[in-house]
């Protein structure tokens, strides 16, 4: 389900509302979803993801693509940065296997200065292609390597703290000025912004809230003037801001 289908279902159950798909194509710079009709739209929705385009790409050219083949006799997993050369690594990784192989070497962290020293070589062979932990985890007869991509970590946030500066922050960023503009020119009674958070897409200390039971809303939000209400949504988890207060629902 693509992001703007996510939002209809979303907005129509928790509004109880028709809402349709507005942007059809037929014109530029239309809204994507509205409730109410063309002419005199009672709300326009403007529905922009959270990404990191960096770590979308990497991901889609790199593990999304499945495991790699290499002559071993044990399977690995290879976590990586979120801007590795994906070319240059499966150029590369079966020798890199095959030398942390002949070395006993079969687990690896970048962050182990233990190992930097033992095996400063393949320390350096690691980082330039932009490995960050190398792990050999069973022996197989089809040996593979399996790409993975290292998390952001740190304290979970529970209060939520840090969630309303940051969609001021978002929203207020010169890539969101068509956003801001679309919901303006709709004319709509109330316009809402749909914000669904991929994984490091946000700041750790904002998506982190959304992966435990919200207990504490955010704080107050300040929001531009063309927008009225800003729905988030991480996971299964989901904030509204519809001008005084926050509401969670399950999305």
């Amino acid at each position: 389900m693509g992001a703007e289908e996510s939002a209809q279902r979303i907005l129509s159950r928790e509004l109880k509302a028709e809402v349709v798909i507005h942007d059809d194509g037929s014109e530029s710079s239309m809204y994507d979803l509205r409730i109410g009709s063309i002419d005199q739209p009672l709300v326009a929705v403007e529905v922009v993801g959270a990404v990191d385009p960096i770590r979308t790409e990497t991901w889609n050219v790199g593990p999304a693509n499945g495991s790699i083949r290499v002559k071993s006799r044990l399977d690995w997993v290879v976590g990586i940065r979120k801007d590795t050369n994906i070319k240059r690594l499966r150029t590369e990784l079966e020798g890199l296997i095959q030398t942390c192989e002949s070395c006993g070497l079969t687990d690896f962290r970048d962050t182990d200065w233990r190992a930097k020293i033992t095996y400063p070589e393949i320390a350096g062979l690691l980082e330039s292609l932009g490995i960050e932990s190398i792990h050999a985890f069973r022996e197989s007869d089809e040996p593979s390597a399996y790409l993975s991509m290292e998390g952001d970590d740190g304290v979970v946030s529970r209060t939520g703290a840090e969630v309303a500066a940051w969609v001021s922050v978002f929203l207020s960023d010169s890539e969101r000025k068509d956003v801001l503009l679309k919901l303006k020119n709709s004319h709509a009674e109330e316009k809402h912004v749909f914000i669904p958070i991929a994984f490091g897409g946000a700041p750790w200390e904002v998506y982190s809230y959304f992966l435990s039971e919200i207990s504490i809303l955010p704080e107050h939000l300040e929001l531009p003037e063309e927008v009225d209400a800003v729905w988030l949504t991480c996971g299964r988890t989901g904030l509204l801001w519809r001008g005084n207060a926050w509401a969670s629902f399950d999305a």
